[in-house]
């Protein structure tokens, strides 16, 4: 029996998981070296750069990657419809590709001048649009080898695709001195050496044909998809585009590094999302007992989560001063604000689940993304005019809050399950307030120290009943 078959549902979602632990924690290790190689201003071009491309590679790909994921799955018994499906999407991607790339580049007055600082030079055009044109096809592969079990596969891919594109980041922003462009062409690199490889690996399982079927099956699933998509980008990309265009591209920079240093709690809370997906699924499955603990768990990782941030927030300006260069030091003051919204966004890593299992409130996921996208970019285009980067700092957070309001009231419409709203956002409110006091007025370490040691007793205070529900529920399943 082949060892991917072995390998069984748990081994493989504890793959995934570390590979997501290993990916982030080794990027945001690599971040001071980013910080003392790349200006702010340079940081903020390829961060611009990267932003307006990742919009088009949602319209090329047209979520194509989960469509073929879904009709794989459908044919895999069924050879020969599966290699004409696969060849079919094959010369649809192949075609993308070309098309995208010549489109783009001779049309980027259109495409991408509009949406930029008119500083930016041709040469980042020119390497993120071949960012762009070479990703959709990778991700169809990634997502047949998950289709397939291949977990050790993807995993091995995965980190030797991410080892490339550190690798040559590093040779070209380090040792060739090539700037914003260099972190760029690392990418496009490994995007063109991967694209090579899906195309080598797929080619294998394919019948070189067109079938319009197959396209037009393609094309009915994704439409769905694509809304949610585009307003996800809306969610993480359109605060970097709009910031860049109104203010400057180390406007953006500034803003980038204080996001991925706060972004540090969501390695852990998806994660332990991941983790605890196959938990949450099964305890649904038993009813109102099994909701009882879901609501549990969900409420005591939120305040986990809100004690997490708490500490970022406290100590990452003595972290800041140790690894970063000052040259970021800017960023400093946004982090309170940006770690807020991830702790918000943390919230509903576990609880959303609730909503996958239930098949009629699936649609809320969609809504909330949407109705999140739509506050962002609405305060994005009122706020950043007046209050610069903050603008959009308040605006990324506010709009999460908003789709932790909307989705947690939706999932406690599911009976049997009670998460709690107001405490944890008025908690975290609180960890923002003293956290934003203790970066303003310079706080000596142990007066942090304190505040911490003093919001660690609090939770225990408080989190104590679902403390003790939460280790008889794991001693009960155990037994």
């Amino acid at each position: 029996m082949k060892l991917h078959k072995k390998i069984g549902v748990f081994g493989n979602s504890l793959i995934y998981i570390l590979m997501t632990v290993v990916q982030k924690g080794v990027a945001f290790l690599l971040l001071p070296l980013y910080t003392y190689l790349l200006l702010p201003e340079q940081y903020g071009i390829a961060n611009i750069v990267s932003a307006i491309g990742s919009f088009y590679i949602l319209l090329i790909s047209f979520a194509v990657d989960d469509a073929v994921a879904r009709y794989f799955f459908k044919f895999r018994d069924d050879l020969t419809r599966k290699q004409e499906f696969v060849g079919t999407i094959l010369i649809f991607e192949i075609g993308t590709s070309v098309t995208s790339f010549v489109v783009l580049l001779l049309f980027n007055s259109i495409f991408y001048r509009p949406f930029m600082p008119s500083s930016i030079e041709l040469k980042y055009i020119v390497v993120g649009v071949a960012i762009v044109s070479t990703t959709a096809l990778y991700s169809v592969f990634q997502k047949v080898l998950i289709i397939q079990e291949r977990a050790l596969h993807y995993a091995v891919n995965t980190l030797t695709y991410f080892l490339m594109n550190t690798g040559l980041t590093i040779l070209f922003i380090a040792c060739l001195d090539m700037g914003a462009v260099g972190l760029l062409f690392a990418t496009a690199i490994t995007n063109i050496v991967f694209f090579i490889y899906s195309l080598s690996y797929l080619r294998l399982q394919a019948k070189w044909c067109w079938k319009r079927e197959f396209i037009t099956f393609v094309f009915q699933y994704s439409i769905h998809l694509i809304p949610n998509r585009l307003a996800s980008w809306g969610l993480q990309n359109f605060n970097k585009v709009f910031l860049g265009k109104m203010l400057t591209a180390a406007s953006v920079g500034i803003f980038n590094m204080g996001n991925n240093l706060a972004s540090i709690i969501s390695v852990f809370g998806n994660s332990f999302a991941f983790a605890y997906q196959p938990w949450i699924y099964s305890n649904l499955e038993r009813g109102f007992p099994g909701k009882k603990k879901v609501s549990v768990i969900v409420n005591l990782s939120t305040s986990f989560f809100i004690i997490m941030g708490l500490a970022i927030a406290l100590f990452m300006a003595d972290i800041f001063n140790l690894f970063i260069s000052s040259s970021y030091r800017d960023s400093l003051i946004y982090i309170p604000m940006l770690v807020f919204g991830q702790v918000v966004s943390c919230f509903t890593v576990i609880s959303i689940y609730v909503l996958f299992y239930e098949d009629s409130m699936t649609k809320h996921i969609s809504v909330s993304t949407l109705l999140g996208a739509a506050t962002n970019i609405l305060l994005c285009l009122v706020l950043i005019k007046p209050l610069g980067i903050m603008g959009t700092v308040i605006a990324s957070a506010i709009s999460q809050c908003i789709m932790y309001i909307y989705m947690t009231t939706h999932i406690n419409m599911v009976e049997g399950i009670s998460i709690q709203i107001k405490t944890p956002l008025m908690a975290a409110s609180i960890c923002l307030i003293i956290s934003s006091y203790c970066i303003l007025n310079n706080s000596v370490l142990w007066v942090k120290i304190v505040i911490f040691a003093v919001a660690v007793a609090c939770f225990f205070i408080t989190q104590l009943e679902n403390i003790c529900l939460a280790l008889r529920f794991l001693t009960q399943e155990d037994g």
